[in-house]
């Protein structure tokens, strides 16, 4: 309120560790949470005293796409939702209520990889990426392409530490 933040509380059948938040342009909420796959939040509009109504929440897993319910992280690339995966970064479409994989991302690695996005900056975005198995890891920076493309240029790679 005013210059305040003012805690509403929890959300009313949300009980997931949520990991990371995005705003769409629509003004839904996405959820990235540990192993409950993605949740979109919708808000009604605000009552006339400023109160807001019972958000509408969807649920996303496997069988919307998603790679698996585990670390799925939501975050914005170039003002746009993405979502980092066990199995790379993907993108949802809204006609087809899919979850797909960016095909921008497509030639970073060799197989799918895990993905974990570090910060997005003005050259790119910082990821950091892992094979399922946990024997192979790395650390770079993503970087747009004139082909609409993105190509990594590694920090650092090797085994996780034991």
């Amino acid at each position: 309120v005013g210059d305040r933040w003012q805690d509403e509380g929890s959300l009313p059948g949300i009980t997931d560790q949520i990991r990371s938040l995005f705003e769409d342009r629509n003004g839904a909420l996405w959820l990235g949470s540990r192993g409950t796959g993605v949740l979109r939040l919708r808000f009604p509009a605000a009552s006339p005293d400023g109160g807001i109504g019972a958000a509408k929440i969807e649920r996303f897993g496997p069988g919307d796409g998603l790679p698996s319910m585990s670390s799925n992280g939501v975050t914005g690339i170039d003002g746009e939702l993405r979502f980092a995966t066990t199995a790379g970064i993907y993108r949802f479409v809204e006609g087809s209520r899919r979850f797909e994989p960016d095909p921008r991302f497509a030639s970073l690695f060799d197989q799918p990889r895990a993905v974990q996005p570090m910060l997005v900056a003005e050259s790119g975005i910082w990821l950091h990426a892992f094979d399922p198995a946990g024997t192979w890891k790395t650390t770079g920076l993503a970087m747009p392409q004139a082909t609409e493309t993105i190509v990594a240029a590694c920090l650092a790679a090797g085994k996780p530490d034991a």
